[in-house]
């Protein structure tokens, strides 16, 4: 299946859960959602320039987020 793919404004992640994630800065992401937003940066942006515009976020603050997300992704695959 194709994870981090947008429908309809939001994140589908790889659990088949609806991730509503707004275009306006909220401080308190959960797991679930940086994880879905790593993915969507991977898959689908360029920069994280691009991405933290799309977000509406702080360069500092899209930086964690990315690495929070990919190191719980990343989790995963770990055998």
């Amino acid at each position: 299946s194709i994870v981090g793919m947008r429908q309809g404004g939001g994140l589908w992640s790889n659990s088949g859960i609806y991730q509503n994630i707004s275009k306006k800065a909220i401080m308190n992401y959960t797991s679930e959602q940086k994880e879905a937003m790593y993915l969507d940066w991977f898959n689908h942006f360029l920069s994280t320039d691009s991405f933290s515009e799309h977000y509406n976020l702080g360069l500092a603050e899209c930086e964690n987020i990315l690495d929070e997300g990919r190191k719980l992704n990343e989790a995963k695959w770990i055998i």
